[in-house]
């Protein structure tokens, strides 16, 4: 039986799910703001998306360790305050070297959240649950997409934002998140 904490827990990491696939793909479409704003070569900006993936790909097998050391609520938690603090430091970069560096610390967050997220909603389900667990994530991720803080329209509303600043998507990524993690529902008892 899948309980209302259990669903809500979904929900959370469907949001976190979809603001790292997110951030691994928006800022492919934004390099080329970010590079004027910073007044970098494309080919450095591409560092950028590299440092997110790279980091996020090498790190995950680590989230497993983490979580068994520490527990998975300690973990994700970590994860999802490290995540957003990397993203406003994102935003807040004045140059191409603590853009990347911020990315790292981004990818490294992001590598703890889904992972650790998804033995949160699996672990507790029973063996006759786990599908249902499963489906109500992908669900809950679809839900945060149309339902999220950020704007759908990302053609316009991305142009708007990088006018002012060019690192614009980060700032949209710590928001959405933070405000679903902690402004949410989901208390700490829910872990």
């Amino acid at each position: 039986m899948i309980t209302a904490r259990h669903r809500n827990i979904a929900l959370l990491v469907a949001g976190c799910y979809f603001m790292e696939m997110l951030d691994g793909t928006i800022v492919t479409t934004a390099s080329p703001q970010i590079g004027r704003s910073l007044r970098a070569p494309a080919t450095e900006v591409g560092l950028v998306v590299t440092a997110y993936l790279l980091t996020l790909a090498v790190l995950i097998p680590l989230s497993g360790w983490l979580t068994r050391r520490y527990g998975n609520r300690v973990v994700f938690l970590t994860a999802i305050v490290l995540f957003t603090l990397a993203s406003v430091g994102c935003a807040a970069s004045v140059n191409l070297g603590m853009l990347v560096a911020m990315r790292v610390l981004q990818g490294a967050g992001g590598a703890m959240m889904v992972p650790v997220g998804r033995t949160m909603v699996l672990s507790p389900a029973a063996k006759e649950d786990i599908l249902r667990a499963s489906g109500a994530t992908l669900r809950a991720k679809g839900d945060v997409g149309l339902a999220s803080d950020a704007p759908i329209r990302l053609d316009t509303d991305l142009r708007a934002e990088h006018a002012v600043h060019g690192r614009g998507v980060f700032a949209m990524s710590a928001s959405n998140l933070s405000s679903r993690a902690f402004n949410s529902s989901f208390s700490a008892s829910n872990f």
